[in-house]
């Protein structure tokens, strides 16, 4: 089940989390280590903070939803 979250550093703590991404146009998804995600967005990154800045690499919308 997926986890709701207040920033990603609270929830990305632990190093065995990932960051799951799905575009809601084409469907791809990606996956993103804890460190990755920490490094590109920041410990106090909220929800709206990584999907405003994220875009599908595959059909370049920003129609994205993320989960941990």
């Amino acid at each position: 089940m997926a986890r709701m979250f207040q920033n990603l550093g609270n929830t990305l703590g632990r190093q065995s989390n990932t960051l799951k991404i799905r575009c809601e146009a084409c469907r791809h998804e990606a996956i993103w280590s804890a460190n990755t995600a920490l490094r590109v967005f920041g410990h106090r990154a909220v929800r709206y903070d990584i999907t405003s800045r994220l875009r599908c690499s595959r059909c370049d919308k920003k129609q994205v939803s993320i989960w941990i």
